[in-house]
């Protein structure tokens, strides 16, 4: 996908985050869950194993539940 494309769909995916809907967002790039989320799980081997919400939303924080330091 294109640079313009993501950044549309970036917006559209804010505009209804900001309505109240909610959003599933499936990726691996750190950044973009970073920009759009407000609440994080992190999955190992198809189970749940762990829950980042808000200001704990950060890029040291995930990269160390991705690497399975931390778990629920």
């Amino acid at each position: 996908m294109d640079v313009s494309a993501k950044a549309e769909i970036h917006k559209y995916i804010l505009q209804l985050a900001e309505k109240g809907c909610s959003v599933l967002l499936v990726s691996s790039e750190i950044e973009e869950i970073i920009n759009l989320s407000d609440r994080v799980l992190v999955m190992s081997k198809g189970s749940i194993v762990n829950e980042v919400s808000g200001k704990d939303i950060t890029k040291e924080k995930l990269m160390a539940l991705c690497m399975g330091q931390e778990e629920l």
